[in-house]
């Protein structure tokens, strides 16, 4: 009778652990199977990040080249502090 218990308990450990290796390369083929998808989506993922990426720093860039092209507008700083000056001194002349 023991011989006979030792083996029932022998053939649940045995059951106990198939099932568990069962599971387990269930798992291993999930994540196979996600692995693969992943390598298929990847190309696509990063022409997106890619066109975030160009999108963002066209924003980044976009106060930096209106304030350039505001300043490609300014006439002569130099120029426009002489037209004051002489203003002011006309002004003086005046008095």
């Amino acid at each position: 009778e023991e011989k006979e218990a030792a083996l029932v308990n022998l053939k649940k450990a045995l059951e106990e652990k198939e099932a568990a290796l069962a599971e387990r390369d269930a798992a291993l083929k999930d994540a196979l199977a996600r692995e693969e998808k992943v390598k298929q989506d990847y190309p696509e993922v990063r022409k997106l990040i890619a066109a975030l990426q160009m999108a963002m720093t066209a924003e980044e860039q976009k106060p930096i080249l209106e304030k350039k092209a505001a300043l490609m507008n300014l006439d002569d700083p130099v120029d426009e502090i002489k037209k004051v000056l002489k203003t002011f001194l006309q002004l003086l002349k005046l008095d």
